[in-house]
């Protein structure tokens, strides 16, 4: 069914559920890209760095490229990183807005301090 053939209860209850599955892709692409990374693959496909790959292989806008390629690292040395973006505590842009922090606190600390919080 289309969004204009919805009920106002349908519509807000398909939201809710693609939001839902929007932070489950997010993860699972994290995921992918820390694998990527720690097999080398993009250089299989002629790209020097995993930036390079997703920004000219994937077609990721710049800002993709950012905010991806950051929690990949941060997750390969932050294991609690993947685990707050998997269960939708922290996201992305706010994971990459804490980068900086991760070197001076505990990760887990950090992230229970940052759970359901904006980035405002």
């Amino acid at each position: 069914m289309n969004e204009r053939g919805m009920t106002n209860e349908e519509l807000m209850a398909s939201l809710t559920a693609a939001l839902r599955d929007e932070v489950s892709l997010t993860a699972r692409i994290v995921l992918m890209l820390v694998e990527i990374e720690n097999r080398g693959l993009y250089l299989e496909f002629g790209h020097l760095s995993l930036s390079d790959y997703c920004r000219h292989q994937l077609e990721m806008s710049s800002g993709q490229v950012f905010y991806r390629t950051t929690a990949v690292r941060l997750a390969k040395t932050y294991p609690e990183v993947l685990q707050a973006i998997r269960s939708g505590r922290v996201s992305v842009t706010n994971i990459v807005m804490l980068r900086e922090l991760f070197a001076k606190h505990d990760a887990a600390t950090l992230l229970a301090a940052a759970a359901g919080k904006t980035k405002k």
